[in-house]
């Protein structure tokens, strides 16, 4: 399965790379308001580069999550159905009632509806970092967002769990104040190293302008 790579989204404008007239921002944490989160419900629907741009902001980088998030989010609850559907069949423990089709049936079926919601949670997964602001979308049923000036980021910590690793991936969390925010996670990206580079590169841009 092949990793998804960062979009670069093209420049809107010449004059938007300079970082100095960004909007001020208003909100540094995740958004849990319910009129917030219909806002972001909807705006998850349609999101370009554009829309999500305020006054001069540059789109640096705009990642999803590499594709095996798809395998890694459904593959627990993916493998105890087969479990339990071969055990079902070889043991036949409900006898006449429940069939080896029918439950060859279910279980298919159980493992079709777990994965294409992983899909949904996939494409709902944005990450953004522009010349302001990162932000983190997350969420299929229940999209919520995490936004934090770049000059309020006190760290950008780069994590590499073993298995991410092993595949060439990782997360990297986001901290306005001492502790990483689980909301703002960027979880399962590929190039996670240099994505992490770029981003300090920008912060540190930010922070000395």
């Amino acid at each position: 399965m092949k990793a998804v790579h960062c979009i670069h989204p093209p420049v809107l404008k010449p004059r938007a790379a300079r970082t100095g007239h960004c909007k001020p921002l208003t909100v540094n944490r995740p958004h849990h308001a319910v009129g917030e989160a219909a806002r972001v419900e909807s705006m998850a629907g349609k999101l370009t580069p554009e829309s999500l741009l305020r006054g001069n902001e540059l789109v640096i980088l705009m990642v999803r999550p590499s594709l095996w998030y798809i395998v890694a989010t459904s593959f627990r609850f993916c493998g105890i159905v087969i479990l339990l559907g071969i055990l079902t069949i070889h043991t036949g423990i409900f006898g006449d009632l429940l069939l080896p089709k029918t439950t060859l049936i279910i279980s298919a079926a159980l493992v079709g509806i777990r994965v294409i919601y992983a899909l949904m949670e996939w494409t709902s997964h944005l990450y953004l970092l522009t010349t302001c602001r990162i932000v983190t979308i997350k969420g299929a049923r229940h999209p919520t967002i995490f936004e934090a000036g770049l000059a309020h980021i006190s760290e950008a910590r780069l994590i590499e769990p073993a298995m991410q690793n092993l595949l060439g991936l990782g997360s990297i969390g986001f901290a306005v104040g001492k502790d990483i925010d689980p909301g703002s996670l960027w979880e399962w990206i590929p190039n996670a190293r240099r994505i992490h580079q770029q981003i300090q590169a920008a912060i540190s841009k930010r922070k000395g302008s």
